[in-house]
C-alpha cells in the first residue's frame, strides 16, 4: 500500500507539470531559481527533464517493475 502511495504521489507531480504545461513550469522554476547560485543552463534543462523523470518513475513504484532500483531513483531526484 505504501509503495502504490508513493508511486501514485511522484506520478501524479510529474504527470499534473506535463498537463499543465511544460513551459509554464520551467518559467516557473528559472524565475524561482534566478538570484540563486545555479546557472539558467543548468535549471532549464532540469526542468524539463524533471516532471518526464517524476512520471516515469512514479509509474515504475506503481506497477513495482524494479523497485528497489525506482525507489532509490526517485530518492536522488528528491535530493537533487
Amino acid at each position: 500500500m505504501l509503495r502504490v502511495t508513493l508511486g501514485l504521489n511522484i506520478f501524479m507531480h510529474g504527470a499534473s507539470r506535463l498537463l499543465a504545461g511544460i513551459g509554464s513550469f520551467v518559467t516557473g522554476m528559472t524565475k524561482m531559481f534566478q538570484n540563486t547560485l545555479l546557472p539558467t543552463a543548468v535549471v532549464v534543462p532540469f526542468g524539463y527533464a524533471l516532471p518526464w523523470l517524476e512520471a516515469g518513475l512514479g509509474i515504475l513504484i506503481i506497477i513495482g517493475f524494479r523497485t528497489p532500483e525506482a525507489l532509490v531513483s526517485g530518492a536522488l531526484l528528491m535530493l537533487l
